[in-house]
């Protein structure tokens, strides 16, 4: 691939990320988590293949969040399935949360993702 190529598909990646992002903000479920997963990982390939090694690692941060949020939410659901009460669980995740600087909106995140993967 050239630079300009490289340039291009890097865009054409980043415009993928914001209409995935856009799809599951306006509801989206467990496979538009995956395909957003899927993008990031693709951003932060690429972006280290061309240099951009500070870009590299801000989409590298932005997977594992997402895979957290991925993981976490999984672990929800079979709380739920079981019958079993989340909220001491939600705490838990709350105070992790917390200690990485996210706010409650991410265990709201895991809440959302488990209700969407709980319909699929």
């Amino acid at each position: 691939m050239s630079g300009m190529e490289e340039q291009g598909h890097l865009a054409d990646l980043v415009e993928q990320l914001e209409r995935e992002a856009m799809e599951l903000d306006g509801g989206g479920d467990a496979s538009g988590v995956h395909l957003l997963f899927r993008t990031v990982h693709n951003l932060k390939s690429l972006s280290a293949y061309v240099g951009l090694a500070e870009l590299a690692g801000s989409f590298h941060t932005l997977e594992d969040g997402l895979d957290r949020i991925r993981r976490d939410g999984a672990m929800l659901q079979r709380l739920l399935e079981r019958g079993q009460d989340p909220e001491p669980v939600l705490e838990g995740l709350n105070l992790d949360y917390c200690r990485s600087g996210l706010t409650m909106g991410g265990v709201a995140d895991c809440m959302a993702l488990t209700f969407a993967l709980q319909e699929t």
